[in-house]
This record gives structure tokens, sequence and C-alpha cells, in this order.
């Protein structure tokens, strides 16, 4: 389906570096409290950003 809607898989403003604050706040953003769909780990969300991340130059 992204593919027919033209999304990319990558993410080109992600980058190493910021990965870890950018897990933090997600999952201080996540929380019981706050409706998400689904609560994740620290771990999980940071292998998401891993996956969208594009590979640095």
């Amino acid at each position: 389906m992204n593919r027919e809607m033209n999304i990319p898989k990558t993410l080109p403003g992600i980058r190493k570096r910021d990965v870890d604050a950018m897990v933090d706040r997600a999952y201080r953003e996540a929380n019981p409290t706050y409706p998400v769909p689904r609560l994740m780990s620290k771990q999980e969300l940071k292998k998401i950003y891993h996956l969208i991340m594009e590979e640095e130059q």
C-alpha cells in the first residue's frame, strides 16, 4: 500500500545520534494516561526508528 501511495520506506530526517533521545521522548509521550493504540518498550521504539532511518552518508 505504501508503494501505491508513494510513501517512502525511510525518513531522511532521522539521524543515528538522535535515536536515543527520540526513543526517550516517544516513550514518555506514550504512557498509560495518554491514549495511544499500543504501549511499546524502548527496545521496540528503537527498532522502529532504525527500520525507517536512512543510511547516513
